[in-house]
């Protein structure tokens, strides 16, 4: 690939990859590794990681991304520590050229601060809570509970988006990208999303997973982690029961109420990253019971992000042979992303759906419209 990107440049490098996968989506997850050497290279052509950002494309899983993020954070690879200037500098490019290729950077942010912090939980989200921007904090801490499972060496899953449903439980094509809700700030106001609460960041220590407790590190983390680590928890609780959907769903039932539904959310990210079809993902979802809604939320933000389009989001809840309220939920969820992906004056055309109440959970999410609707449900308070 770097020969052909030396004679015929990025446009060429990208169709060439593009092409193969196209024809075979089975080829995705090699692709995927592919745009990660990729992505190095576009760091060490444009010398920093928003230059190299500008250079990748969301295809193949944002391998692109993840591989220039990880190229400029080897320098500090076990260090246990990463500059205050880094922390809040590597991203900050992005912040008004791209929100979308913010929040990426944030995500991986959360990655490479794992690695520098040689895997300690407790160091690493310390390190994001260094951050200034508490929605830029939260995508951080996303990323390091993502990297502490797919990452820490003898980890149950290893960073294999294409470990299918291989035996042992390893992780689904996609599972385990957590994809935080878009709305930054006032997180009260939207429906999908929890508040992050307000205590100053504490180490925790946290050295191993006990994998004797199927909520943990969840369960161990500080009040302030939580909405981030039970957004990723049914991508490690799915590999430590052999990808048991019924366990999983049981799990969820049984978190306390100011969580459930984040659990629900993430186990209709891996719902929809293990396929089959969407009937298949759907009774997933029905077979969640109460959180049906909330999972069906977790399909179609992954439909948003995979895709890098709100339209497929926007489909797949039109479809919903659900109630009124499920359907303006999941609009609701699709509006938040929106905000990743156009301004104010842009997002109208991004949440236009036949369906009514879809429009309007999108259109409010989004910002588009001040009253809430009156079927949309409201997120439970923590006790």
């Amino acid at each position: 690939m770097r020969d052909l990107l030396g004679r015929d440049g990025w446009p060429t490098v990208w169709r060439v990859l593009s092409e193969p996968v196209a024809a075979e989506p089975a080829l995705q997850p090699e692709a995927h590794v592919v745009a990660h050497g990729l992505g190095a290279e576009a760091y060490r052509i444009a010398g920093s990681v928003a230059g190299a950002f500008r250079l990748c494309t969301p295809a193949f899983w944002s391998g692109c991304y993840h591989g220039a993020l990880q190229a400029h954070f080897a320098r500090w690879a076990h260090s246990g520590d990463v500059p205050a200037a880094e922390l809040d500098g590597v991203c900050r490019p992005l912040q008004t050229e791209a929100r979308w290729l913010w929040f990426q950077c944030l995500h991986g942010l959360g990655h490479g601060v794992t690695i520098a912090a040689g895997y300690e939980l407790g160091r690493a989200l310390a390190l994001c809570g260094r951050l200034a921007d508490p929605w830029a904090r939260e995508i951080c801490y996303g990323g390091v509970f993502m990297e502490d499972w797919v990452g820490r060496p003898g980890a149950a899953a290893a960073h294999d988006h294409g470990a299918g449903h291989a035996p042992g439980g390893a992780a689904p094509p996609g599972a385990g990208h957590v994809h935080q809700s878009a709305d930054h700030g006032g997180h009260a106001h939207h429906p999908v999303v929890a508040s992050a609460g307000g205590e100053a960041p504490t180490a925790s220590g946290i050295t191993a997973i006990d994998t004797t407790d199927l909520a943990h590190p969840c369960s161990a983390v500080a009040t302030r982690y939580e909405r981030a680590c039970y957004l990723f928890q049914t991508s490690r609780v799915l590999a430590r029961t052999g990808g048991d959907f019924t366990r999983v769903t049981a799990f969820c039932a049984a978190t306390p109420a100011h969580v459930r539904p984040l659990c629900y959310q993430s186990l209709g990210r891996d719902a929809d990253a293990y396929g089959g079809g969407d009937d298949m993902v759907r009774a997933r979802c029905v077979a969640a019971g109460d959180g049906a809604a909330w999972c069906h939320v977790g399909v179609a933000k992954n439909r948003v992000h995979d895709r890098h389009d709100p339209r497929a989001g926007l489909a797949y809840c039109a479809a919903l042979p659900a109630d009124e309220a499920t359907r303006t939920l999941c609009g609701a969820a699709v509006g938040e992303e929106v905000r990743l992906f156009a301004e104010l004056v842009g997002r109208a055309p991004l949440c236009a759906s036949d369906d009514e109440a879809v429009t309007r959970g999108c259109r409010f999410a989004a910002g588009l419209e001040r009253q809430r609707p009156a079927a949309l449900p409201r997120y439970p308070v923590r006790p």
